[in-house]
């Protein structure tokens, strides 16, 4: 049977004495990237040959063979080969990865099955080595985010390999700056597209302003760990959770005044930004020049009326259910539309589930506002019957409560309601807080006092929680619970 100390995989590897090195080499990026613990056997061309010794390797998760003339026995006689063929073919209990390092006398049957060369520094070798190894983990108990292909994308390959060098190969920070329309998002969702393989998980959190409790609550659903009463504890719990794990964490969009969030230990991170970030040991790469503005869309037309509505919700992530609430379209013909927009390049694809796409430009009308709040007041509004709607909008929540704040008292009240009951039930405590807090200090200028009954109790309920429970439940309470 496979062994595992936990997520540690162990790895049984065979070398001819001039493969030293690359042996070395091996061992260090399974041990670092994918959490490996490697047993290393030297081989010789004789009675501890390759074909000799492999076996010793059949209880552990995988066998790595370095073929190389050293290693392998003179002349070729299939017969030595047989059992090992026999497994490295159709085996699935410790499966057998061949690289060749130098020509030599093997057979060929092994490049059926995960068979690579080294080829200069062994890059590739090394990294089909990884997505293999990381492939025999248990699966995260937190789905990965599986992206989508964008259908324009094309070159930036020497972008696309120095984010491979500095992110995927290793741990380590990569900075991608540019400006407006430049490709920074597509070149990211790209590369975490292409290396999704190298990493256990990927967490994706927008950024684009949103608060700091924000950032905290998104990641803590993402990381899959309870959210603590505030974003400083929240962090802490999620850097503790992060550590060992072998992920990918994007955070697209960050303004200079933004949280950045960077986990350190195993955890690979791809900043995306316009502005230049002060972060040190990050490799930054900046893309000059923009992408030529989309063909225009027809906005007589379903396609028109779901591009409009995008203009007012994130351009890094639009939630498609809800910018066919404030078109006010159907599932049905809001899809067609979708895929419409996307031929004529003017909607990125985000997820491969077809729930999130980018709208990279255009300018909102004043009427979009109000639609844009009065779809998530909407869809907040059964936060307790279909809560993975209000988990898709988070972020455009607060776009929307801070301009029903400024411009519509009653449309703010139903929206701090409704806010502050979800993210609280969700374990979102720092969000919860920011809500009713805002909620209260309007309510003060409106003077709204019914209002402000309200909040006090909920904040008096709140700060009870932080530092022992709550004191009680009274009609305003459950008015908020289930409201």
């Amino acid at each position: 049977m496979a062994s595992y100390a936990g997520e540690l995989l162990d790895i049984f590897l065979c070398h001819g004495p001039c493969d030293a090195e690359k042996a070395a080499a091996v061992e260090a990026r399974l041990r670092t990237s994918a959490g490996a613990r490697v047993s290393i056997e030297e081989c010789d061309s004789r009675e501890g040959a390759i074909p000799f010794v492999w076996d010793q390797g059949l209880s552990s998760a995988a066998i790595v063979l370095l073929l190389s003339p050293g290693c392998v026995p003179k002349p070729l006689k299939l017969g030595d080969w047989n059992p090992l063929i026999e497994h490295a073919l159709t085996g699935s209990r410790s499966p057998v990865i061949s690289v060749l390092t130098a020509p030599c006398a093997y057979p060929k049957l092994l490049e059926r099955r995960r068979f690579f060369a080294w080829e200069g520094a062994g890059s590739q070798a090394l990294r089909e080595i990884e997505r293999i190894a990381q492939s025999l983990l248990p699966p995260p108990e937190t789905a990965s985010l599986e992206l989508a292909p964008l259908p324009w994308f094309a070159g930036r390959e020497e972008e696309m390999e120095t984010l491979w060098r500095a992110v995927a190969d290793q741990p380590g920070v990569a900075l991608i700056r540019g400006g407006a329309r430049s490709g920074k998002t597509a070149l990211a969702q790209e590369f975490a597209r292409r290396a999704r393989r190298q990493f256990r998980e990927i967490h994706w959190i927008r950024c684009g302003g949103a608060s700091p409790a924000y950032l905290a609550g998104e990641l803590s659903v993402s990381v899959g760990v309870p959210a603590g009463p505030d974003e400083e504890s929240t962090l802490e719990a999620v850097r503790a959770e992060l550590a060992g794990r072998r992920a990918l964490l994007v955070l697209d969009s960050v303004g200079d005044s933004d949280v950045l969030f960077l986990p350190g230990g195993r955890v690979s991170a791809v900043v995306t930004s316009g502005e230049p970030l002060l972060l040190p040991d990050a490799v930054e790469i900046y893309l000059d020049g923009a992408y030529p503005a989309p063909a225009g869309v027809t906005l007589d037309d379903d396609a028109g009326a779901l591009a409009r509505s995008m203009t007012i919700c994130d351009p890094h992530g639009c939630p498609a259910a809800l910018a066919a609430r404030i078109a006010g379209l159907e599932p049905a013909p809001a899809q067609s539309a979708m895929a419409a927009l996307i031929a004529a390049g003017r909607v990125d694809p985000f997820d491969l589930g077809g729930e999130v796409f980018r709208f990279p430009s255009g300018t909102p009308a004043r009427p979009l506002h109000r639609w844009h709040a009065e779809a998530v007041a909407e869809i907040f509004a059964r936060w307790r019957q279909e809560p993975a709607p209000c988990d898709a909008c988070a972020a455009e929540f607060e776009r929307a409560y801070e301009w029903a704040l400024d411009s519509d008292w009653v449309l703010a009240k139903a929206l701090g309601r409704r806010g502050f009951a979800f993210f609280r039930w969700r374990g979102r405590a720092a969000e919860a807080r920011r809500v009713i807090e805002r909620l209260h200090a309007a309510a003060g200028d409106f003077q709204d006092r019914e209002m402000l009954e309200e909040c006090d109790w909920e904040m008096s309920w709140f700060a009870g929680a932080r530092t022992g429970g709550p004191r009680g439940t009274g009609g305003e309470q459950l008015a908020l619970d289930f409201g």
